[in-house]
């Protein structure tokens, strides 16, 4: 009987301890809320794509788990959030009604460090630097 309950036990213990080992990345959705962990490494993020529902209010947590500064743009939301090596960062914001780029501005056009956040319902994110959309007139 003693052997039941300890083996019982150990059962228990093993199962906690793969629910508390979930991965480093990932994102969650409660009440119309999203929370994104996102690693700045040197020179991209982990996960380099990250999808959203329109209008949705989308918080970031960002961990620089590489050697030097980094930072975290998404132009069409406003926001610029700088994150020191070691440090980690919250932002949150509404995202956007189409797919956009997220980037690094200290390495995105020396490293190509940047990422996609992925809007449902719409086309891709372009991933030119800047320029301008628009058809000229005749």
């Amino acid at each position: 009987m003693g052997h039941l309950r300890a083996g019982g036990i150990l059962v228990v213990v093993a199962a906690l301890g793969l629910v508390g080992c979930g991965g480093g990345g990932g994102s969650s959705t409660t009440s119309g809320a999203m929370t994104v962990n996102l690693t700045a490494l040197d020179y991209r993020f982990d996960p380099p794509t990250v999808s959203v529902q329109p209008g949705e209010k989308v918080t970031m947590v960002v961990k620089n788990g590489g050697s030097v500064e980094h930072n975290f743009s998404v132009d069409a939301a406003n926001v610029k959030k700088d994150v020191e090596k070691g440090e980690t960062q919250t932002v949150t914001f509404t995202a956007p009604s189409s797919s956009v780029q997220f980037y690094c501005r200290y390495h995105r056009d020396s490293n190509g460090m940047k990422g996609t956040l992925t809007v449902a319902g719409s086309a891709p994110a372009s991933t030119t630097g800047g320029g301008s959309s628009q058809t000229p007139g005749y």
